[in-house]
Order: C-alpha cells, then structure tokens, then sequence
C-alpha cells in the first residue's frame, strides 16, 4: 500500500504511475475513470488559471468540487483511510481558491446592479468607488491562486491523486456491476439532501440561512453522484439532475444573497455615501425571503417518485 506523500515545491514532480482501470463493468471502474477524467481537467485548468484566463478558477473549483464530491459520495467503494486524505487536500484547495471566485462574482453581481439603479438613488461617486474596491479585492486573490498553484499545497494534491488512481483503494463492493451498485450509492446521497431540506424548509427554524446552504451542498454532492452515474444509467439520471435544477438554482441564488449582503454592509461602512449599496441590500434580503418561500414548491417537484424510480 502507498502512502500520500508530499512533493517538495522546489523539485519537478516525478510522471505519475500508470492509473489502474478496476474491473470492466464494475463500479469501481466507472469511478476511477471519473476520477481520471476529472483529475486531467483540474491539472488543465490550473495552467489556464495561470496564464489568467477567463473562467478558468471556477472550472478549477467546479472540477476539485467534483473529484471531493465523488470520492465523498462513493466512500462504501473505497477504503475511508485512504481516500480520506485526499478528500481534505481538495476541501482545503478549494477554500484557498475561494476568495478569487468570490471576488469575481460579486464584482460582476454589484456591479450589475448599481448600473440598473435609478439615478436618483445613486448617492455619491459609488460605482467609481467599487470599482476601486473589487480591483484591489481582485489583484490580491490573483497572487493568492498563483502562489497556491505554485506552492507545496498544491503539489501534494496533484501527487495524491494520481497515486490514488494509480493504486486505488477500492473496497470489495467496488467490484459489484455498476448497473446495480451505482444506482444504490446515489440513492444514499438523495436520502441526505432529503433530510437537509427537511431542515431548510422549516419556517420556524432559528438558522434557516445555514439550512439553505447545507442543503445546498448536499444537492450539489448529489448531483455530483449522479454524474458518475449517468454513463451507465442513461437517461434516467440525467432526468433525475434536470428535475432538480429549478431547486438547485434557487438555493444557489439564496447562497449568492447571503454572500453579496455581507460585501454589501463592507461597502456601505466604507463608502463616504452608503445609500445605494442599503438599497441593494435590502432587494437581496428580500428575494432571499422569497426563495424561501418557494422552496417548499420547488422541491416537490423535483422530488417526484417518477423522476426518482431508478434509484435502489
């Protein structure tokens, strides 16, 4: 058995092993080529991250998202003390990759907005001032995602990838049919974002905002799931992640309201005339208020028995 180990950032990392395939027709097969796809799209987007292309840090989060969610959502197919590692080297790359992000879209987000603004409610120079603001915000978060690229972190990720699926841990039901197998792990994924939901639907519950977003990332690990699922399910997962999108989308923009509001109390603070960003404020309290009460509706139409039947 190999062990995770780092590679010094100073030293040019060694071509990784071959990868193993698993059984053909096996779950675990299917996983690891996932794996595989995934973990060469983040080493491609890392060189277009550097080069500051656009889009590129978000296809870098969405593909660590990806490779942290699977290997979360498939534990029963892999050795927990083995994957485990690997799973808290990509938790951690994302959080290191988030402020970048971040910035990106709420620049894109306020920015959008105060142009919309009546000009009557634009007090002050505010959207010179954030300008201003998100570009020092920006220009700190690129030498943030360049120096982890280029840094210890990142490089122990990249080697713990590719020794796990150069000697994956795979456990004896990672050699089951994935026909039969794949459906029942993703089944155990719904089952959590079901009782997350449960959670966040709950009008009366104190922390209704954390409840959002914990169900958020529970329908985000699910749809991850599935996507490992779909090459040998077909259309029946696919439409199992399109009837979820609605629901998605909303905990999405609910997440982005609890986001911008606390930029938005930053720039109000700082600005000489704060209006503007109080009224943007209170339009996101509001539209938040509103996904709330939609989300009941919206889940029970993603949650219909028929969209659902294929899961074990």
């Amino acid at each position: 058995m190999t062990t995770l180990s780092a590679v010094p950032s100073t030293e040019p990392a060694p071509p990784p092993a071959p990868r193993a395939t698993g059984k053909s027709g096996s779950a675990g097969a299917v996983l690891l080529a996932y794996l595989g796809e995934h973990t060469d799209r983040l080493a491609a987007e890392a060189e277009r991250a550097r080069t500051d292309e656009p889009d590129a840090v978000h296809q870098l989060r969405v593909n660590s998202r990806r490779l942290r969610s699977a290997l979360q959502a498939y534990r029963p197919l892999l050795d927990r003390d083995r994957a485990e590692p690997v799973v808290e080297l990509l938790r951690e790359f994302g959080r290191r990759m988030s402020p970048a992000r971040d910035t990106e879209v709420l620049e894109e987000r306020i920015t959008g907005q105060l142009a919309e603004l009546p000009q009557e409610l634009l007090l002050g120079p505010v959207q010179a001032f954030t300008t201003r603001h998100f570009a020092r915000l920006g220009a700190e978060a690129r030498a943030g995602v360049l120096a982890e690229l280029d840094g210890e972190h990142y490089a122990r990720l990249r080697a713990a990838l590719d020794e796990l699926l150069a000697d994956p841990p795979l456990t004896k039901r990672a050699a089951r049919p994935a026909r039969t197998e794949l459906p029942a792990v993703v089944a155990r994924t719904a089952r959590r974002l079901a009782r997350a939901v449960r959670d966040a639907n709950d009008p009366a519950n104190p922390h209704r905002a954390e409840a959002v977003h914990a169900a958020r990332k529970a329908a985000k690990r699910l749809r991850y799931a599935t996507e490992v699922a779909a090459p040998t399910v077909g259309k029946p997962a696919t439409r199992f992640v399109a009837g979820l999108k609605g629901f998605q989308t909303a905990l999405g923009e609910h997440q982005d309201t609890v986001v911008a509001r606390a930029m938005l109390r930053e720039l109000g603070a700082r600005a000489d005339n704060g209006f503007a960003f109080g009224v943007l404020y209170g339009r996101d309290a509001a539209r938040a208020e509103r996904i709330e009460e939609e989300l009941p509706g919206l889940w029970k139409a993603a949650w219909r028995k028929r969209n659902r039947k294929w899961l074990r």
